[in-house]
């Protein structure tokens, strides 16, 4: 599924949430409590797993943190997602981790890298690596074109600043990545255009 559809699809769960809350008081963005913005994470976080399933929490806190949930905000994603970790138990828990872990992985390349950051969970020094080698998969999860790959690497570039080790870190990944899926799945353009990347 495209990142496009993905987001249409969380759409679509808000507007459902959306009506819920208005009939039991919601008056904010999106049908949320008018002070949702103010809330510390881990409230706004029991407002949603009391509402919706652990899937869709787990892609409302990741959109969050990236702002890409009118009314809604994640200010410390480590410590919110922690705290999700920590309330769910059971069936309801790997349905948590299993949808989070997806969509990060479904995020366009910066926004994975600021997310996979945030968490704190990688190393900073092999965040670009992991990135680059995660990369072919979604090419191909994606359905990226050419012009999506090019997109999303001059974002990351862009993203990187100053910082050149990552990027020459995810070029490094990348290309180790390509290399070992070389005549498998990706298009033979795909390999031939970016197995030279600098």
């Amino acid at each position: 599924m495209t990142m496009k559809k993905l987001l249409i699809a969380f759409v679509a769960i808000l507007s459902v949430l959306a009506v819920g809350c208005k009939k039991k008081g919601g008056d904010g963005t999106n049908g949320f409590p008018a002070n949702f913005m103010t809330m510390r994470d881990s409230e706004r976080l029991e407002y949603m797993m009391r509402r919706v399933d652990p899937d869709s929490v787990a892609r409302f806190l990741c959109y969050s943190y990236l702002g890409r949930v009118p009314g809604s905000k994640i200010d410390t994603l480590a410590v919110a997602h922690l705290y999700a970790c920590d309330k769910y138990r059971g069936e309801d828990f790997e349905k948590y981790i299993t949808s989070f872990e997806a969509a990060v992985n479904e995020l366009p390349l910066c926004d994975k890298m600021h997310t996979q950051l945030a968490l704190g969970t990688s190393d900073t020094l092999s965040v670009g690596y992991d990135l680059g080698l995660g990369y072919v998969s979604q090419i191909r999860t994606r359905g990226l074109t050419q012009k999506d790959i090019d997109a999303d690497i001059d974002n990351l570039r862009k993203a990187c600043g100053t910082d050149t080790a990552t990027y020459t870190r995810f070029v490094k990944g990348f290309k180790t990545a390509l290399q070992a899926d070389r005549g498998k799945d990706l298009p033979n353009d795909i390999y031939s255009r970016y197995i030279n990347l600098k």
